[in-house]
């Protein structure tokens, strides 16, 4: 849910975008019997290179204090990294 709606935000602060309809698409992919692929994209500027390194950090936002709870991909890393 983070990452959904940290990309409407994005979307709907980028006034000065030439794109005529933004939009965030969601694809689900049968991989086989036991797995599915979710992927999330959108049609945005994209997240910065400076902050790139920081997102799987708990908390981490670029809102102003008391806006943002983060992307919620710490708790991802750490589900992957225990396994």
């Amino acid at each position: 849910m983070n990452i959904l709606s940290n990309a409407i935000d994005a979307l709907l602060d980028q006034k000065a975008h030439s794109v005529k309809s933004k939009q965030i698409i969601i694809d689900t992919i049968n991989i086989d019997d036991i797995y599915i692929k979710v992927a999330i994209r959108d049609n945005g500027y994209g997240i910065p290179s400076e902050i790139k390194n920081k997102l799987f950090d708990p908390f981490f936002t670029t809102k102003p204090v008391g806006k943002g709870t983060g992307l919620g991909l710490s708790i991802y890393y750490q589900i992957v990294d225990k396994h």
